[in-house]
């Protein structure tokens, strides 16, 4: 099977700090799906490690054309982009104001 490099973005509430983290990691899998597992799964790893929660949000891009060829040389896994926003919504709240607003365009997988 070829596999593909994709990029996801995951959200972790660091509640002590009364931050969300917003993470972008890089993986290489069969399709879209497996990359949102993957990324998911580090995530909730990552979120333990940082006394927080993996709000379960799994934004994924398949980078194409000369994006592609950059990547050759990076880690799967590795995290190529990080934002902290302090916050004092839950989660859900979280996600529905910044990520889900409704005027997105994009799919569920």
């Amino acid at each position: 099977m070829a596999m593909n490099w994709y990029t996801v973005r995951t959200i972790v509430h660091r509640m002590d700090e009364r931050v969300f983290q917003e993470r972008i990691t890089l993986w290489r899998r069969v399709d879209a799906d497996d990359a949102a597992e993957a990324a998911l799964a580090e995530s909730a790893e990552y979120a333990a490690d940082v006394g927080g929660i993996d709000c379960g949000l799994a934004q994924v891009f398949e980078p194409y054309g000369d994006d592609v060829a950059g990547l050759r040389a990076a880690a799967e896994g590795c995290e190529i982009f990080s934002l902290v926003r302090q916050s004092d919504l839950d989660p859900g709240g979280y996600l529905d104001t910044f990520f889900d607003t409704g005027r997105e365009q994009q799919h569920v997988i």
